[in-house]
């Protein structure tokens, strides 16, 4: 890899079977995490998550295909292809064994990469995380492509949160900028019709011990995109549910979650 990479915020670029992948990097140190983002997600979902994870050590955040800054392209669109990508990261990078921190979608991308090669996987943080049921919130999966504009956005974002109130109109109006991109919708529902056709096709609950990876399990409680499980899991399997918190837990409970994942 010749990207340098320092205790700085950076970035680069690589290419994953024919599509351009943007990628953040910051901070230095002997541990290297890989956050994973969910579906319609983008690097931006780990703002207050990666400056924590940096005072340990060397953070990397893509921007999946269909989103972000990288490539619309989203292949099948499924599991397996994203798992590909992140493959293709840490093998650009160099990496040798990651933390892989995944969100919703992300969760199950971060799962799949380790069960093709659990031995480039040294843990998994899966937060709000999709594979564990089959149930998903569909009115959401099926709406977000179909935003056009700010008060579409709100009904959609407020799915999100367990208060709406920290719902900026710029964030509103960000939103808007990406569902009415060209080849945005088309990119959402691809991932949608092979990854969510009316339930989660990727599940993982039963097996995910057998891994033998140290994982823990962050739900907010209130969670609305995917109903929080928490009982049920061999004890290796560590489950938090922390209240006051939908399924963006990560960013409306940020010192709580970042201290799970640190722990």
């Amino acid at each position: 890899m010749n990207d340098a990479v320092t205790a700085g915020v950076g970035s680069f670029e690589f290419t994953a079977n024919g599509r351009r992948v943007y990628c953040v990097t910051e901070g230095a140190g002997d541990e290297t995490f890989v956050l994973v983002p969910g579906y319609a997600a983008d690097h931006t979902t780990w703002m207050l998550t990666q400056p924590a994870l940096a005072a340990r050590g060397k953070v990397y955040a893509p921007d999946l295909p269909g989103a972000g800054l990288s490539s619309l392209d989203v292949g099948t669109g499924d599991i397996a292809f994203f798992a590909g990508i992140v493959h293709a990261l840490l093998d650009h990078a160099g990496i040798e064994r990651a933390h892989l921190v995944g969100h919703s979608m992300g969760a199950s991308v971060a799962v799949a990469v380790a069960a093709h090669d659990v031995g480039r996987v040294s843990a998994l943080t899966l937060i709000g995380p999709g594979g564990i049921d089959p149930w998903i919130n569909m009115p959401f999966i099926s709406g977000f492509p179909l935003v056009r504009n700010t008060e579409e956005a709100r009904v959609m974002m407020e799915m999100l949160v367990a208060n709406p109130r920290i719902i900026s109109a710029d964030a509103l109006r960000l939103v808007v900028a990406y569902t009415t991109t060209a080849g945005v919708p088309e990119a959402l529902e691809t991932i949608a019709g092979a990854t969510f056709p009316g339930h989660q096709v990727y599940l993982y609950r039963d097996w995910l011990a057998g891994l033998g990876v140290p994982a823990r399990i962050i739900w907010g409680a209130d969670d609305a995109i995917i109903h929080p499980v928490a009982t049920g899991f061999p004890p290796q399997i560590r489950v938090d549910v922390i209240p006051k918190a939908g399924h963006l837990v990560h960013l409306e409970q940020a010192p709580a979650v970042n201290r799970l994942i640190l722990s």
